[in-house]
């Protein structure tokens, strides 16, 4: 579950810088970098939910 966690917040973080090199370009790489921002927040997102998530209890 932490590597889970792990994963996607390097992943977001990633998706995050790429859309800002993205931003100052014309037309379709500015939309380009804006849905890599998107998918790099919600993954960002994700990974928070898994590191403070709490584990189910099991019975």
């Amino acid at each position: 579950m932490r590597a889970k966690g792990v994963a996607l917040l390097i992943l977001g973080v990633i998706l995050i810088a790429l859309s800002f090199l993205l931003f100052g370009e014309p037309d379709i790489k500015a939309i380009i970098g804006a849905l890599l921002m998107g998918v790099g927040g919600a993954a960002v997102v994700a990974s928070l939910t898994f590191f403070m998530g709490k584990k189910p209890q099991m019975q």
